[in-house]
């Protein structure tokens, strides 16, 4: 587990290019995702906000659901639902999310910028396919990732089990103490 990405996030790229932009979001994410989920207890993993609402575990079933739909996006794979991941533990929920934000990130920013304008979310059901493109992606399940680390940090509070001490999204370091 400590080999897994994001415990900071990388160095800035030195330009400003679409493909770059694109990849820097989800190494803000990706840092953001790390430390949300840093630590969780078996308590935290069971906390439920409400009767009818996600528990925290299925909130995390939910972001790997997210975050591999956005590595097929950058591979410009097409995605064919339903994608369920509520069979892998804590652990491997975690490594998986991070691994795809790692992954989608670093094609991005390895992209030419003329490429992204190719770039879609491709949905399959049966024979109908449904393409949509970059910018819904962003709108969609990249914005939805970032709500969803939201909660996490939230249910994890609620449990008694705060966000550790000194983590920086501003600097993307986390100073420990």
């Amino acid at each position: 587990m400590n080999d897994l990405p994001y415990s900071s996030i990388p160095d800035f790229p030195t330009d400003y290019t679409a493909s770059n932009v694109f990849g820097r979001m989800l190494d803000g994410l990706g840092y953001r995702y790390y430390w949300a989920t840093q630590d969780l207890r078996q308590e935290d993993l069971n906390y439920r906000p409400s009767g009818g609402g996600r528990s925290l575990i299925e909130t995390l079933v939910h972001i790997c659901e997210l975050t591999e739909g956005l590595r097929l996006v950058a591979r410009n794979e097409v995605i064919l639902p339903p994608l369920d991941f509520s069979t892998l533990s804590y652990e491997s929920l975690r490594s998986k999310a991070l691994s795809d934000l790692k992954e989608a990130s670093n094609l991005f920013t390895t992209m030419a910028d003329d490429k992204m304008e190719d770039m879609a979310l491709i949905l399959q059901s049966g024979e109908q396919q449904f393409k949509s493109p970059l910018w819904r992606v962003i709108t969609g399940p990249l914005t939805d990732v970032a709500y969803h680390v939201g909660q996490v940090v939230s249910y994890r509070r609620s449990a008694g089990n705060p966000l550790a001490p000194g983590v920086d999204p501003f600097m993307g370091v986390t100073k420990r103490s």
